[in-house]
């Protein structure tokens, strides 16, 4: 298949992982959302021409986490967020090989920018879990996956800071993703349950999703080309 019908058909199914629930429910998207990531990881192996079980697995555990999340959110958080948490430690670790393999040298004012943004971003997330503590039936669970996707944005914010290449704006982009999906599913769950708040959360994970692994296509082709 080619790369470029191959992206189309991942857009397509994108689109309707994301419009779908305004006309038949989040339910429905547990069919979707297997086949979107099925598109995503062959988009990236068409590319890079090998395996990448870390990406497999990242990609099949968030697969898992929402289809247990369609059948409700707080009667299964414990296993969505230990899943969430394995998901953003699997994630981290796809990071991990860009960190170790350029020198990292930042400026005092990149520095800054990154303690600064990370800062903000690990607010709005903490005044989240505040809002959310006493709705949550495990807090534990809650914590660890907290923890665990505060350490993926900040790997996610870091390579988009000292990778000077364009593909770098691509872990940005997952970051603010994320951030948005995780304080909008909240707001849905707990406080105002809007469809069209819902559909914004589709589309924050639809928009994350590929970003990262459109990432990881550009890093790991660039490796590629460069042994």
């Amino acid at each position: 298949m080619k790369a470029s019908l191959l992206r189309r058909i991942t857009f397509f199914i994108g689109i309707l992982n994301i419009l779908i629930p305004l006309f038949f429910g989040i339910g429905i998207t547990i069919y979707l959302v297997p086949l979107y990531i099925s598109c995503l990881y062959l988009i990236y192996y068409t590319s890079v021409k090998k395996h990448n079980i870390l990406l497999i697995l990242f990609l099949l555990v968030t697969c898992i986490a929402e289809s247990i999340a369609s059948f409700g959110f707080v009667d299964n958080f414990m296993w969505i967020a230990s899943l969430f948490t394995v998901f953003f430690l699997l994630g981290t670790l796809l990071l991990r090989p860009a960190l170790k393999r350029w020198k990292i040298r930042l400026k005092l004012d990149e520095k800054i920018g990154l303690i600064v943004g990370f800062i903000c971003v690990v607010f709005v997330m903490v005044v989240t879990y505040n809002a959310t503590i006493d709705q949550v039936p495990q807090t534990v669970y809650h914590l660890f996956a907290f923890l665990a996707f505060a350490l993926f944005l900040y790997a996610c914010f870091f390579v988009f800071i000292y990778d000077h290449h364009s593909r770098g704006i691509f872990t940005f982009i997952t970051g603010i993703a994320y951030v948005c999906m995780y304080v909008n599913y909240f707001i849905y769950e707990f406080f105002y349950n809007s469809i069209l708040l819902l559909v914004l959360v589709q589309a924050c994970e639809v928009v994350g999703q590929y970003a990262f692994v459109v990432y990881l296509e550009k890093r790991d082709t660039a490796f590629i080309d460069l042994r």
